[in-house]
């Protein structure tokens, strides 16, 4: 078993050659790519010839003072010799400056086009813990586009090396060749088997990693220190981060394990190539069938090709490693987008617009539980529909699929009489104004919290701060709209409190509008007044609107128009609040309790 789980990450050469067509793309896509890659192939030219000329130059020196001692042609040699090193140190100098530059622009441009890809991706895949960890790494992989490049281009650089050297030692003697292509060919299948059994360590230590995300951050972050030190939770979060750290820790070992056996391979056979070569030089000097110049050049032209060749190597185990990388990165852009997958009808929604829920049924992925069964509900323009119902009934599932974010298991979702996903996706969630319950203030500027935009109206903004109750709040800042929320950037920035983040949530939604505005849960943490104030902001908000509230609070349906009580995945009961309740059912027994807990 183990083998065929080794295997399956081994490359073929072809494989190799594909993955590394894919990775040169993604960097000639970008701009100044073709220019990076131009400039290191050129670097890589100087760094191959000019130490063959330092390898060859002092034997054709010595040979020259062992033959015909011609002063003009040893100066000539020397002054080469001298000029070598610093012209090339220039160069590559010069060049790396300006491939450093490109490379981190590059790799940029790379990490943008992930963000990009992931947040398009199905909103589904975010609760999936293999989609978080093959994100990391692909992250982590394009940051290291230069490295891997630098492995292609370091590939071409041998093989220059090679072809040159080769003519020279080949001419002195074919065996040399022959005996470090041997060497290097058994030593690269067993650095490959090696890197094919550290790929699959390195998967499973980001896999633990990942996992340790969660305690680190609650050991970290402040927003949740409060808890860990009230509810004395140091040791459950530390014991855990102990544990997956053990286990990571465990992976990683393995990893470097394999590269110390991986060196201590690679010692053994460069000790045994050199022993062979050292052996047969000496024997031909003291067989006077050798000049001790052409005994240098031999021995410095076997170290370049040596050392070359075994380059050679290393990095096409470099690159055929990293290919099992770039694998990951063709996966996770190969990752269909398929809500992104819509229609191009332009949605439209007044007070004659109607959005029907025909049978609708939704399983989350992974779950076998329905989170809604044959769900029907008819929602109308400037209508403002509460939704309520026990934890679990579907509320917030409810408006998951209105916007959107998941596709129905079973049953269609239309407006005005189109299923919604024959409209343009952007257009379509572009309808609505969303105030969740999740989720809060941004670590950004206040202005940046409303606008979530670096430019924005201040008339606007003025006026809807008014509206939304912020004024007080952000007149007091010093520092008024370029207050930073939350301290994690700015030591002088502001917490805000439950009801101060829905006020900024509910400025949110008013800035960017829409035509349907969505409360889940506003005020599920609130105490009774900021509820009230809160209620009375969504009233004003919402007036000549359409509306959709979900909540537990149901002193909150005297601002709707109709109710409809969700259970069990389904609409259990649907009218005004004086229909439902004249029914004695559900709706009724919820309302009584809530009403005799404020009562009492």
């Amino acid at each position: 078993m183990k083998n065929r789980k080794t295997s399956a990450y081994s490359h073929s050469i072809k494989n190799t050659i594909c993955n590394v067509k894919y990775m040169i793309l993604l960097i000639v896509r970008e701009k100044d790519g073709k220019q990076y890659l131009c400039r290191k192939m050129l670097q890589s030219v100087l760094d191959s010839l000019l130490p063959i000329i330092c390898a060859v130059i002092p034997g054709l020196i010595i040979n020259e003072f062992n033959g015909r001692k011609r002063l003009i042609t040893i100066i000539t040699y020397v002054l080469v010799l001298l000029i070598t090193p610093p012209v090339q140190q220039v160069l590559t100098s010069v060049m790396s400056i300006a491939s450093k530059k490109d490379i981190d622009q590059i790799t940029m441009c790379a990490n943008i086009r992930v963000f990009h890809h992931s947040i398009d991706m199905d909103y589904e895949n975010y609760e999936k813990p293999e989609y978080n960890v093959l994100r990391d790494r692909v992250h982590e992989t394009m940051r290291n586009l230069g490295s891997n490049t630098d492995h292609i281009i370091g590939m071409f650089s041998s093989l220059i090396s090679l072809i040159a050297i080769a003519s020279i030692i080949s001419a002195l003697n074919f065996w040399f060749i022959f005996i470090i292509c041997i060497i290097v060919f058994v030593n690269s299948l067993i650095t490959k088997r090696i890197d094919a059994k550290k790929f699959v360590y390195d998967k499973e230590r980001s896999k633990w990693n990942n996992y340790n995300w969660v305690y680190r951050n609650s050991l970290v972050y402040n927003w949740n220190m409060k808890d860990v030190r009230l509810f004395n939770m140091n040791k459950l979060l530390i014991d855990s981060w102990a544990k997956i750290t053990e286990k990571e820790n465990l992976a990683h070992q393995k990893s470097c394990n394999l590269n110390h056996i991986s060196s201590g391979v690679s010692s053994v056979f460069n000790f045994i190539q050199q022993l062979l070569i050292y052996a047969f030089v000496i024997w031909k000097v003291f067989a006077g069938q050798m000049e001790i110049g052409t005994m240098t050049i031999l021995l410095s032209g076997t170290a370049i090709f040596s050392s070359s060749l075994g380059t050679l190597a290393k990095n096409y185990l470099r690159i055929s490693e990293e290919s099992m990388y770039i694998d990951e990165v063709k996966q996770f852009f190969a990752l269909p987008h398929k809500q992104m997958i819509t229609g191009h009808k332009t949605p439209v929604f007044d007070n004659d617009s109607i959005i029907e829920f025909c049978n609708v049924s939704f399983k989350y992925p992974g779950s076998e539980i329905y989170a809604l069964k044959n769900l029907n509900l008819t929602f109308h323009g400037s209508e403002r529909l509460c939704i309520v119902g026990n934890n679990g009934a579907g509320k917030t599932t409810f408006i998951k699929l209105l916007t959107r974010l998941y596709s129905p298991t079973e049953g269609e979702i239309l407006l005005n009489g189109v299923n919604i996903y024959e409209y343009d996706l952007l257009k379509y969630q572009n309808l609505f104004a969303p105030v969740f319950q999740d989720g809060g203030a941004f670590n950004f500027t206040i202005g940046e919290n409303i606008v979530l935009t670096s430019e924005w109206n201040d008339e606007k903004v003025q006026k809807i701060v008014r509206e939304s109750g912020l004024k007080e709040l952000i007149e007091k800042q010093p520092k008024k709209y370029d207050t930073q929320i939350g301290k994690w950037l700015d030591d002088s920035g502001i917490d805000l409190s439950g009801g101060e983040e829905q006020r900024f949530k509910i400025a949110r939604a008013i800035y960017h509008g829409g035509d349907i505005y969505l409360l889940d849960e506003p005020t599920s943490a609130l105490d009774p007044v900021t509820e009230y104030n809160i209620y009375t902001q969504f009233d004003k908000m919402t007036s000549g609107k359409s509306a959709i509230l979900i909540t537990h609070r149901l002193s909150a349906v005297h601002l709707s128009d109709k109710v409809a009580v969700f259970k069990d995945g389904s609409v259990a009961e649907y009218g005004t609040h004086d229909e439902l309740y004249k029914k004695n059912g559900t709706y009724t027994e919820m309302f009584d309790k809530q009403s005799k807990f404020y009562r009492n």
